[in-house]
């Protein structure tokens, strides 16, 4: 029975050497991403608590905006000023009130504000520096000096205004 187990077990591991040339096909993704069977790429060994690094270059998925998400942007704000500033294209600029999203909390807002308050003139920065999206804002009639956060998706822009 040893011998029955031995056998059957080496001929899985060497099926599964012979198979691994043919799972590692060659790719044009990015290193460190995955290419999808729809030609899009992800991130190969995402960390699920790190925030996510944005990629001017890929569409990224951005959930209905929420007061909890908006809070953690604008904790991310140096990441989404680095990416702004890096972005020669942009094709969609949306802007959200952050004081209409549901669980709105006026007094949070403020800390959260106050204490990262570095990060937004860091992106309000980046804004400016950017011609195509200082045009559109001003072509929106956004003010600047309300916005407070920002998430890159691909070639378009959500920002967050207070």
């Amino acid at each position: 029975m040893k011998r029955v187990l031995a056998l059957t077990t080496a001929a899985l591991m060497s099926g599964s050497l012979l198979a691994a040339p043919v799972l590692a096909q060659d790719s044009d993704a990015t290193p460190g991403t995955m290419e999808m069977e729809n030609g899009a790429t992800s991130p190969a060994n995402p960390a699920p608590d790190a925030p996510a690094a944005v990629d001017p270059g890929t569409t990224q998925a951005v959930e209905a905006p929420s007061f909890d998400g908006v809070m953690r942007a604008i904790e991310g704000n140096s990441a989404s000023a680095t990416a702004i500033g890096s972005m020669s294209e942009i094709n969609d600029v949306n802007v959200v009130s952050v004081s209409e999203l549901s669980n709105f909390d006026t007094s949070e807002a403020n800390q959260v504000v106050s204490a990262n308050s570095a990060g937004i003139e860091e992106l309000k920065s980046s804004i400016e520096g950017n011609s195509a999206l200082s045009q559109e804002l001003q072509s929106q009639g956004v003010d600047l000096s309300k916005v407070v956060a920002a998430e890159v998706t691909g070639t378009g822009v959500v920002l967050y205004v207070m």
